[in-house]
């Protein structure tokens, strides 16, 4: 079939042409995928996300500015994510304070 026919490469050049997210591969963190798309972020940048095979408990509970950085992300983006990390953190630390 035509589907079987294009590569993985070629079917994440296409979607982000289209501006659209990858189709998730297997073992991806399809929650993953549909947080990074809330927060605006474009296919190129969830691709490269994806590939590093993070999580989003692994994004929202341990990766650092820095880890964003070496995923060399462009500027706006890594600010807009790194702001809606820092916000989970600071709920997530609020709310367990109040349960204390």
């Amino acid at each position: 079939t035509c589907a079987s026919s294009v590569s993985a490469r070629d079917l994440a050049v296409l979607c982000m042409t289209k501006n659209l997210a990858p189709p998730p591969r297997q073992g991806t963190d399809k929650e993953l995928i549909d947080w990074l798309q809330l927060q605006g972020t474009d296919a190129n940048t969830i691709e490269k996300i994806v590939e590093e095979n993070y999580t989003l408990s692994d994004i929202l509970n341990d990766i650092t500015k820095e880890d964003l950085r070496c995923l060399r992300l462009r500027g706006g983006v890594l600010c807009r994510l790194w702001h809606a990390v820092s916000q989970y953190r600071r709920q997530a630390q609020e709310s367990s304070a109040t349960e204390d």
